[in-house]
């Protein structure tokens, strides 16, 4: 349904002048729109979806019922694509699997395919119990930054058992969804080689839309002003590594208690390997 829905939105939009994209970053929704209108800061038919999202029935949110059922979406999808693009999902299988799991048991995998979905459940299960018999010293990455949002298990035990087995499942064929067998896509999955946050920042420039102002930059070996730089202003400094996400890496620092001119930024920056202020 939702596929039905976004090729009319593309076909109705086919042929149709480009936005003035500067009148339309200075003027509000609301002053464009009347309330409920379809327009270019609106997506109609994935916010409605999000908005009258609901439960199964008689359960909440990260329930059982509710993992299972996701889990029931993400085998369908699975089945769906291997039974209408069987080379073409096969071609995306060789590539992740042996990315991810390395060359000779992810070939293995592939020449499984059907069986994918048991085996990312049982790998991931068994990571679980090796977790339980033989915990790891350490903080856990996923849970350690502000993106732990991102990776926390429902709070049942059996819940979690289902989100363990469902989660590589629902990463897999969403992987295929966006780029199929596309080699950028999948070591993507991996790695953002190309997809850094200066990529991401020249498409927000390219299109004239607001960002957070960047102040410096650190090359390796210097910290390099950037725009108006880093001295001036009031705020603090917020560092990000380029080819982080989720806000993993990041690091505050407090103006004028952290650093208060461009040295002590670098000696600080320097040491731990930011990129982005």
């Amino acid at each position: 349904v939702w596929l039905r829905q976004l090729l009319a939105i593309v076909r109705t939009r086919q042929g149709a002048p480009a936005p003035n994209r500067r009148k339309r970053m200075c003027m509000s929704p609301s002053a464009q729109l009347k309330k409920g209108e379809p327009g270019p800061l609106t997506v109609p038919w994935g916010f409605a979806a999000q908005l009258e999202a609901r439960p199964p029935p008689g359960c909440g949110w990260f329930s059982v019922a509710d993992m299972l059922r996701r889990t029931a979406y993400s085998l369908g999808l699975f089945y769906y694509s291997l039974a209408t693009q069987p080379l073409t999902f096969s071609r995306f299988a060789l590539q992740y699997n042996r990315l991810w799991f390395g060359g000779a048991a992810g070939t293995a995998m592939t020449l499984l395919l059907p069986a994918t979905p048991a085996l990312l459940a049982a790998v991931a299960w068994g990571k679980r119990l090796r977790d339980y018999l033989l915990p790891q010293p350490g903080d856990d990455w996923k849970m350690a930054g502000p993106g732990r949002i991102w990776f926390l298990p429902p709070p049942s035990t059996l819940a979690s058992i289902v989100y363990d087995a469902l989660t590589p499942l629902a990463d897999y064929v969403a992987a295929f969804v966006l780029f199929g067998d596309d080699p950028d896509g999948v070591e993507h999955t991996w790695y953002d080689a190309i997809c850094k946050k200066e990529y991401w920042c020249g498409l927000l420039d390219a299109a004239d839309a607001r960002r957070p102002l960047q102040l410096g930059a650190w090359d390796g070996a210097a910290l390099h002003d950037v725009s108006r730089g880093v001295e001036s202003g009031g705020c603090d400094l917020v560092c990000k590594i380029s080819d982080s996400y989720l806000g993993i890496g990041d690091r505050v620092f407090k103006r004028g208690v952290d650093h208060t001119h461009t040295h002590n930024s670098l000696s600080v920056t320097h040491t731990h390997t930011h990129t982005h202020t």
